[in-house]
């Protein structure tokens, strides 16, 4: 195991994210490191208005480090808007470090569904994942958007996913967690005060906008970027 390796683990020892326990390294130095990180990372997002509570809006935002022999990284948001003038918007967003396994698998989501007069429904998923080394890797990442049997009503789902190979990942990704969920919130779609024109924007410069955040990305990861995709649409 490479020293970096080495601290990346023990960092997340020391943040509490799992036990630890002590073992020694090939310097025969003793240090902390994850008795048991888990294998998969879940973020969920979900917006569901009423005509009680018209407008919701939930962001979730989770930074956290994986190892096993196959781990799972998912990222779903999802919103739906059945009442009239009800608005809900979905921001999910994810920055995952993926130790190591034989076959990593990574789905990103974004669901949006308005069937109501007046009403709008918008979700945003970003997904991040930092990748130190993997047998294999298999991605999906989609986004759906459906209005039916309404009036003025407007639906828009927005999936981004980056991979990034980890070597140059920063000692603290909270900083580039605060970043991405930064950029999230001003996506169209994102905030609660957006027209229906900036959230019907993303579907006409979808890449435009993953190379935005690809730059927002690459400040902080010296890594090189192995995939880089975005699902966008709008009803």
């Amino acid at each position: 195991m490479s020293p970096r390796l080495w601290r990346r683990l023990a960092h997340y020892a020391a943040a509490g994210v799992v036990g630890t326990t002590l073992l020694a390294g090939a310097s025969g130095a003793v240090a902390p490191a994850p008795a048991a990180l888990p294998s998969r990372s879940d973020v969920v997002s979900s917006a569901h208005p009423t005509a009680a509570d018209p407008t919701v809006r939930q962001e979730t935002v989770r930074t956290a480090g994986i190892l096993g022999l196959r781990p799972r990284v998912n990222a779903v948001a999802t919103t739906s808007a059945t009442c009239a003038g009800c608005r809900g918007d979905a921001v999910a967003v994810q920055v995952v470090e993926v130790m190591g396994g034989w076959r990593v698998a990574a789905d990103n989501v974004a669901t949006a569904w308005a069937r109501c007069r007046g009403c709008t429904a918008d979700a945003v998923s970003v997904q991040l994942v930092l990748l130190h080394r993997s047998g294999g890797l298999t991605t999906n990442n989609r986004a759906l958007a459906v209005t039916g049997d309404c009036r003025r009503c407007s639906a828009g789902a927005a999936a981004y996913q980056i991979v990034l190979d980890a070597t140059g990942a920063p000692a603290n990704l909270d900083r580039l967690r605060d970043e991405v969920a930064a950029w999230a919130a001003q996506q169209p779609g994102a905030t609660e005060t957006a027209p229906r024109s900036r959230t019907r924007a993303v579907a006409r410069r979808p890449q435009e906008l993953l190379s935005e955040l690809e730059r927002q990305v690459t400040r902080f990861v010296d890594g090189a970027v192995l995939e880089s995709r975005v699902a966008a649409r709008t009803e």
